[in-house]
């Protein structure tokens, strides 16, 4: 229960969300200021950094830094591979990667029969992303298109929770009850 690091001075007014990376190794964070600014640092040589008080050059950390929408974030989540963070959003839908310290995002897009609406969670099954949707709906993404549609739940997606190991596979709980 020691404080290890504290990553401040990007990010501000607050945190809405806030995300690992599979392997443990960096962290994400979406704030709650007007352009929901995204930060990843790398959480090792962040630690080894305050460890090391003395080295001249003190490294937070950070690997990347940008500004995402100004529409609410509910989710934000590193893929599977950790290349890639989705941030689920109102009516939007942002992958975003990050190499050589700069975030590039491109939205979600979406099929001529879907309508954009609120996602409010992420998930993955194998190389896909899954989005779970204002109206219920589990929506499959290839990289950031996306390809179909399952009617999950009767009202909002509230909870997504991907599986590993043996048996891979995704659990969702709804508004309506149900998991």
């Amino acid at each position: 229960m020691n404080t290890l690091v504290v990553f401040k001075g990007v990010l501000k007014n607050g945190i809405g969300n806030v995300c690992f990376s599979n392997d443990g190794k960096k962290i994400a964070a979406c704030a709650l200021d007007e352009q929901h600014t995204i930060a990843i640092y790398d959480v090792e040589k962040a630690i080894l950094s305050k460890q090391n008080p003395n080295k001249k050059n003190n490294d937070d950390g950070l690997i990347s830094t940008g500004k995402l929408a100004r529409t609410p974030i509910f989710d934000l989540k590193f893929d599977l591979t950790d290349k890639t963070i989705i941030a689920a959003g109102l009516k939007e839908i942002y992958f975003m990667s990050f190499e050589g310290g700069i975030l590039k995002k491109s939205k979600g897009v979406w099929d001529k029969t879907g309508t954009p609406q609120s996602a409010l969670t992420v998930g993955f099954v194998e190389t896909h992303t899954i989005t779970g949707m204002f109206k219920g709906q589990l929506l499959v993404w290839n990289k950031n298109r996306l390809t179909s549609s399952v009617q999950g739940h009767t009202g909002p997606v509230t909870a997504m929770v991907t599986r590993k190991g043996a048996t891979k596979g995704l659990i969702t709980g709804g508004r309506d009850g149900v998991i």
